[in-house]
């Protein structure tokens, strides 16, 4: 009777722990997000920066401007914004290069962004952060990004220059999409922040590493919602959107995703998807 019991107990504890890695989801390993560096892509912008006065810089496409308090450097300086390319796979638009590269301010300098609504589309602006490429070619998030979004602009200080753009930390991926009629489209959450870090979103002041994107845990997904005339199933962090069998009236269609990280505030991800009818024109 005693071995019997033990073998009962055995495979209780065996089912037991079997049903558990089944139904946990881990966090997922992440790795540093490190790129080589951009390359020129745009017409740079150069000023003359008097020391004693200070001054701003704007670059040709109007996209980021740079501040600089008066006393910053001892010096005048030639300051130069060139774009390059964005070679993050993510990140919004293109980068930016800063010059005098490498150089250390006395005061911080201010360097801001503007985005449009539909360079964000699948992100949120509350979770956009700048971030600048350091010598290893790993990039760092400027926790201290502030976001105003009625003027559509992001805004970080700092007191050395390097490579720089701005970059969704939490998204839906496709955040656009266009399917035909009764196709399917696999939509997914992801993440550019290290699982461990993301009971402190939003991270306190100081820098964070961006990460790899990676499908975000479960756990942060508050629901998914979807009204429309095709079909959502959702599966945690992923879900699955199937067209209905003719193009809405309403279209393009959306499907989005509450967040929540374990705060008060949430987030909504927004993925607009385009329903094509038997005789669209691409």
């Amino acid at each position: 009777m005693k071995k019997l019991f033990l073998i009962l107990a055995v495979t209780t504890l065996f089912f037991s722990c079997k049903k558990s890695t089944i139904d946990k989801t881990p966090e997922l390993p992440s790795s540093p997000l490190i790129t080589t560096a951009g390359t020129p892509d745009g017409t740079p912008s150069s000023k003359l920066i008097k020391a004693a006065a200070g001054g701003s810089i704007t670059s040709a496409d109007g996209r980021i401007t740079v501040k600089v308090p008066a006393a910053a450097f001892s010096s005048d300086q030639m300051f130069i914004i060139q774009p390059i390319t964005n070679n993050t796979g993510f990140g919004i638009g293109k980068a930016y290069r800063l010059t005098p590269e490498g150089t250390t301010f006395n005061k911080p300098v201010t360097i801001s962004f503007n985005y449009t609504d539909a360079e964000v589309t699948g992100a949120t602006p509350e979770l956009l952060s700048i971030a600048y490429q350091d010598n290893a070619g790993a990039w760092q998030s400027m926790n201290q990004t502030q976001v105003n979004t009625q003027q559509r602009q992001l805004t970080v200080t700092t007191t050395h220059f390097s490579d720089w753009g701005f970059f969704p930390l939490v998204y839906i991926e496709p955040g656009d999409a266009r399917v035909e009629v009764n196709e399917t489209v696999d939509l997914k959450v992801m993440y550019a922040i290290d699982p461990a870090d993301a009971d402190l979103f939003p991270a306190p002041i100081g820098n964070t590493p961006l990460t790899q994107p990676i499908q975000i845990n479960p756990s942060y997904i508050k629901k998914w919602n979807y009204n429309g005339t095709g079909a959502l199933t959702p599966n945690g962090s992923k879900a699955v959107y199937k067209a209905p069998g003719k193009a809405p009236l309403q279209n393009p269609e959306a499907v989005n995703a509450e967040i929540n990280f374990r705060k008060k505030e949430t987030y909504l991800l927004v993925s607009n998807i385009t329903v094509l009818s038997d005789f669209h024109i691409d």
